[in-house]
């Protein structure tokens, strides 16, 4: 009876972290599938709204068609060659990725550059829809209603999971003391620093381009110069100072890089067009302090339990940076956008500060 109790919380568990993704994924994938395939059975040409039903026809004019089996071939050919090219190369990169060659971190940048390209255009994306346009056209609206009720659905079925750890046999892992165990202040203090940094530096990766050409009149190739250059400052600091952070340790490496990051940072947008230069070079700085943050919670929580609670916290802290860009667009229409940026350098002191408090509030724990 116990072990079907267990089990019963365990699904449950399950089904609230996956259900608002399901959702999503109900939406804007399996709807527009069979959406898709009814209009298969149509003349419907994706512009004129009036349609007809036309049965196979649609069918029989494919297979009839000669271009359709040589775009079939060259589709074949070309998955075929994907398939084998980054299997292969990706095996010799992650082997040269794990061999000691002058190179490697040579290697490990151009690896991590597509990752920090496609966070960038994603966040010029949804800084239109989130932003600007959120509150202008009707269509946004619906998908930004939609998407900002699934944020709230994902944080209150977050809240509702039982994230207390599961017990492990003493054979397989050496059993903490139960003082050992930081306690939920120290877990909702963490989700405290990471989420008022995501905001933090997300919110320059979203907002700093339109911060630049209408709050300092800049043309729109010199905004994207200075964001150019904070994406760069991170992408380089990342490599370059590994090394630093391996000597000085992590807490030592958050204190003094949040530290100068968040002055440079702060200063940069008090000084409106003079600073923007300091604020794009604080991207450098603060670029090691979200892989730096992540083992710091290898270093606070037991092995047993250190997995689920950092998912946790990144989730929370997520969930927090969803929300506040989803009112940003909105703060800036009422208040400006100079006005409103303000709220980004206040996020990285609050951000710094949680984290002095965190070593402060319990060092047993921490």
């Amino acid at each position: 009876m116990k072990n079907k109790k267990k089990r019963v919380r365990e699904i449950t568990d399950y089904i609230k972290f996956v259900f608002p993704m399901l959702i999503l994924y109900i939406l804007f994938f399996i709807l527009p599938l069979f959406q898709t395939i009814g209009y298969s059975f149509t003349d419907y040409n994706g512009i004129n709204p009036r349609k007809e039903f036309t049965g196979l026809t649609n069918y029989v004019d494919v297979f009839q068609d000669k271009w359709f089996y040589n775009s079939m071939a060259f589709t074949g050919k070309s998955v075929l060659l994907m398939i084998l090219l980054a299997n292969v190369l990706g095996f010799l990169l992650a082997l040269a990725l794990n061999t000691k060659i002058r190179s490697r971190n040579i290697l490990r940048a151009i690896v991590f550059c597509p990752f920090v390209f496609n966070n960038v255009t994603v966040g010029f994306i949804w800084q239109f829809l989130l932003g600007r346009f959120a509150f202008s056209y009707d269509g946004w609206k619906m998908i930004n209603g939609v998407l900002f009720a699934v944020g709230l659905v994902s944080l209150v079925l977050f809240a509702m999971v039982n994230l207390k750890p599961e017990k492990i046999k003493p054979k397989t892992i050496q059993k903490k003391k139960p003082q050992d165990m930081p306690g939920a202040s120290i877990f909702w203090l963490l989700v405290l620093m990471m989420g008022f940094y995501f905001i933090g530096e997300h919110g320059i990766m979203n907002w700093m381009l339109t911060y630049c050409m209408n709050a300092l009149q800049m043309p729109s190739h010199t905004a994207s110069t200075y964001l150019s250059i904070f994406w760069g400052g991170m992408t380089v600091g990342r490599l370059v100072f590994a090394p630093v952070v391996q000597k000085l340790g992590v807490r030592k490496s958050l204190k003094y890089f949040g530290g100068a990051g968040t002055v440079l940072f702060v200063t940069g947008v008090l000084s409106g067009s003079k600073g923007v230069i300091l604020l794009s070079s604080s991207g450098l700085l603060i670029s090691i302090l979200y892989p730096t943050m992540v083992l710091f919670f290898q270093q606070i929580y037991p092995v047993s339990v250190v997995a689920t609670k950092t998912g946790a916290i990144i989730s929370a802290a997520t969930i927090a940076d969803i929300v506040f860009n989803a009112g940003f667009g909105a703060l800036s229409d009422s208040m400006g956008i100079q006005i409103s940026f303000l709220i980004l350098p206040v996020c990285m002191v609050l951000y710094y500060c949680f984290y002095l408090l965190l070593l402060r509030v319990s060092p047993s724990e921490v």
